[in-house]
């Protein structure tokens, strides 16, 4: 038995298929084949989007010595309509917060959630 079969109480990840699709999308290789095999996936009970503009975005990545080819405005804009139009039951934080309010408000979600047994 793979790990992506067992049981768990609750599993945190960073990112899931949903990033991946929009890759594929930047990319302009999203496919209705492509869609079909990241849909037979496990579904997450639960989906953090962290909402940040794209100018945001381009604000705090010209403290970064390197960027990838992702990290373009052009590309920050296709990405957050992305997520904005294809993912509608995420939870939405605003990611222009602080980073101790971010963590407080997707911990805050996640023990509501666990606790009224959504989780």
């Amino acid at each position: 038995m793979s790990w992506s079969q067992k049981s768990f109480d609750l599993t945190i990840i960073d990112r899931y298929y949903e990033s991946a699709l929009c890759y594929h999308y930047l990319r302009g290789e999203l496919s209705k084949e492509l869609c079909e095999i990241y849909s037979q996936l496990i579904k997450t009970d639960l989906s953090v989007f962290l909402d940040i503009s794209p100018d945001k975005c381009i604000e705090r990545l010209a403290r970064r010595s390197t960027l990838s080819p992702y990290e373009t405005k052009e590309y920050l804009e296709q990405a957050h309509y992305f997520y904005h139009t294809k993912f509608k039951s995420f939870w939405k934080i605003d990611a222009s917060l602080s980073p101790d309010e971010i963590s407080h408000q997707i911990y805050s979600k996640i023990i509501k959630a666990y606790f009224k047994g959504h989780l």
